[in-house]
């Protein structure tokens, strides 16, 4: 048989200039009759349909030429099987992505309905990336650590900010900045070690999920934490609690309001 390129077009619900373009690409065969028109035969219409199958399950289009031509079953396998790879590492990508979306809406709904109430928690290996301090800004850290920096913010849907409490007699006596996340997006997604870099190991933990507006306000977290061992008393503090953000937004009298996990980190007495 023989079409045209409008013909295909229609068929495959493609425009004629990506066909032209698969063509110029030379992973489209054609055949030009006497007045230059490009037409296609059999093994034409099927190279297309083989074209946008793997399109469509995103095969490269630009590596395409490997697979169509001067290719074998062997290497077709090899190409197949690595683009399945890819695809299945992006399956793992949103994966996780849904398991966070699920464990922040989570969090969203304690704000609703649970604000500033205790909840002891079995909380996961947790990593932070130290930021900053009262003794070391920001800026320093940045310049020092930078690779390790941009790795964890170009990351920021499986890192969150957070706020390391260093408490002491019942007082917040000063806090760090940090980045954290837990432990299955830390080896999934973050492979570079640093100097900065904290492990909190996973056991029992009392949660209070809070608001507070504007500012970070001590007090107020210094309160939460003393109301947690009140409700728990066969529990102590293990290591300095830390917040995780879980968002932020201006609300209708445009104040900034942060939603936090507070997490303080406990063992039995």
């Amino acid at each position: 048989m023989r079409f045209t390129v409008g013909q295909l077009a229609k068929v495959y619900k493609i425009s004629a200039q990506a066909i032209h373009g698969y063509v110029d690409m030379g992973i489209l065969p054609c055949v030009r009759d006497d007045n230059g028109y490009r037409y296609f035969d059999d093994y034409g219409f099927q190279i297309l349909g083989t074209i946008i199958k793997n399109r469509n399950i995103g095969f490269p289009i630009k590596e395409s030429s490997y697979v169509y031509d001067n290719s074998s079953l062997e290497e077709i396998m090899e190409r197949l099987s690595e683009q399945e790879r890819k695809v299945n590492d992006e399956l793992l990508d949103l994966m996780t992505q849904v398991r966070q979306l699920d464990f922040d809406k989570h969090l969203l709904q304690r704000a609703a309905t649970q604000k500033d109430v205790p909840v002891l928690v079995d909380m996961d290996k947790t990593f932070r990336y130290l930021l900053g301090n009262n003794t070391k800004n920001i800026k320093e850290f940045i310049k020092e650590d930078c690779t390790s920096v941009s790795l964890w913010y170009s990351n920021l849907f499986y890192t969150q900010s957070s706020l390391v409490l260093h408490y002491d007699n019942e007082k917040i006596q000063n806090y760090s900045l940090c980045l954290m996340t837990s432990k299955t997006n830390f080896y999934e997604r973050i492979d570079y070690q640093s100097e900065n870099l904290e492990i909190v190991e996973a056991g029992k933990a009392i949660s209070i999920v809070t608001a507070y507006k504007n500012e970070v306000n001590i007090n107020q977290l210094e309160s939460l934490i003393k109301q947690s061992l009140v409700k728990y008393p066969e529990y102590c503090i293990k290591s300095d609690p830390f917040t995780r953000l879980v968002t932020s937004y201006r609300d209708e009298l445009c104040e900034k309001v942060n939603i936090i996990e507070l997490l303080i980190p406990v063992k039995k007495i």
